[in-house]
């Protein structure tokens, strides 16, 4: 098995993690594309709710690789960067999951980024205070499936905390 290949595994298996989390409440289907990118491409769509579906790209990157998180772009399979396009244009939702490959080999953790951030570059303190485990990462694809904005949320939370003091 070669290291891409292994790449894949693992970045699958993360994948597989999230959507176990959330199969009472999502319905997930794998898109298919024309061509192989290497990137494995997921359709999520609420079960309870009639809001739009979104997208979400799987890719991965060494724990200890984040700073170079805004290269990844350049290693977007063109078909895959197109795909994206026309879904944003279409007003879909695309996100991009990054997982973190780290000590042993395993992919416990990654977050969710937009297509436009991954085109245009994240701050890399910005995506490190996003890493969450793959329960968190699930949480935050059922808040944005019912429309709940993440950070809103965590807002919400923290203020809820500063009263409890």
């Amino acid at each position: 098995m070669t290291r891409i290949e292994h790449d894949i595994k693992l970045t699958i298996k993360f994948k597989l993690n999230i959507e176990q989390r959330i199969q009472n409440q999502v319905t997930s289907d794998l898109v298919s594309l024309s061509v192989p990118v290497n990137y494995p491409v997921v359709k999520y769509q609420a079960l309870y709710n009639k809001r739009p579906p979104i997208w979400v790209i799987y890719a991965q990157i060494g724990e200890y690789e984040i700073r170079r998180l805004n290269e990844l772009r350049q290693q977007i399979h063109p078909a895959l960067s197109s795909w994206a396009m026309n879904k944003v244009h279409e007003q879909g939702v695309v996100l991009v999951c990054i997982t973190l490959k780290g000590i042993g080999n395993k992919c416990n953790s990654g977050f969710l980024m937009s297509w436009s951030e991954l085109l245009y570059g994240i701050d890399i303190y910005e995506a490190q205070s996003r890493v969450q485990s793959d329960f968190g990462v699930a949480d935050q694809l059922i808040d944005t499936l019912s429309g709940v904005d993440s950070s809103i949320k965590a807002l919400v939370k923290s203020q809820n905390f500063d009263r409890m003091a």
